[in-house]
């Protein structure tokens, strides 16, 4: 499994959304354009071409937002991951 490197910097238009001390996205933004740059940031914290389960995909985005099953909503309806069978997420290399 590939790994992204070092934890990805915090876009400026993003500050405003995540908590500096703890490195969380506290809210997901409502606007489409900044939710795309949320959820951009988000994938660069995920492993590049691993296929993961639920629970090791939770694990991972607990690390960036605490409501796991919208941030993975959104992943897989903005096709930045895909979903090929229940409870399985493969995330694209780079």
């Amino acid at each position: 499994m590939s790994e992204r490197g070092p934890t990805p910097p915090i876009p400026p238009q993003l500050r405003p959304f995540v908590e500096e001390a703890t490195g969380m996205l506290i809210q997901i933004p409502r606007r489409e354009a900044k939710r795309a740059i949320a959820l951009d940031w988000i994938t660069a914290h995920l492993p590049a071409g691993a296929t993961l389960n639920e629970k090791r995909m939770n694990e991972a985005l607990a690390a960036v937002h605490d409501d796991t099953a919208a941030v993975r909503r959104y992943l897989v309806d903005s096709g930045r991951i895909t979903r090929p069978e229940p409870g399985v997420y493969s995330i694209p290399n780079g």
